[in-house]
C-alpha cells in the first residue's frame, strides 16, 4: 500500500506552539484537522498550568499512519497516530470523538511524563 502524497496543514498560532498535521490525500475528507489543532491547544495550556511548565519541545506535528500498529505514538514533538482509528468516519459519535480527544491528549502527557521527565 502506497503512504502518499500527504496533505499538510499548518497552525503557526503565535500564541501557541507550532502545529502541523499530515494526513493521505485521500483521507483529507475524514481528518478534522482543525480539531486535532485545536484539542491540542486547549490541552497545552492545562497541561502546562497543571504542571507549572511549558511545552518543551519546538513544535508538535500530527502524522497519520496507514497500517501503524499501535494506535498512537509519541515521539520528541511529533505523534504518529493510526489512520484507521484517527481518519476512519468524518462524522463521527459522540464516544467516538471523545476518544478521538483522549488519544491526542493521552499522548501530549507523554511529552512531559515519557519525554521529559522520564529521560
Amino acid at each position: 500500500m502506497c503512504a502518499g502524497p500527504y496533505e499538510c496543514f499548518e497552525d503557526y498560532d503565535p500564541s501557541y506552539v507550532p502545529q502541523r498535521v499530515f494526513v493521505r490525500g485521500s483521507l483529507v475528507e475524514n481528518l478534522r484537522h482543525e480539531l486535532v489543532m485545536g484539542i491540542t491547544k486547549t490541552t497545552l495550556d492545562l497541561y502546562e498550568k497543571t504542571y507549572g511548565h511549558r511545552y518543551p519541545f519546538s513544535k508538535v506535528d500530527h502524522v497519520m499512519c496507514p497500517d501503524y500498529k499501535f494506535g498512537a505514538m509519541e515521539n520528541v514533538g511529533c505523534i504518529t497516530y493510526s489512520d484507521g482509528i484517527m481518519c476512519s468516519s468524518k462524522h463521527m459519535s459522540i464516544p467516538q470523538l471523545t476518544f478521538f480527544c483522549v488519544v491526542i491528549q493521552h499522548e501530549l502527557a507523554h511529552m512531559w511524563f515519557g519525554n521529559l521527565i522520564t529521560m
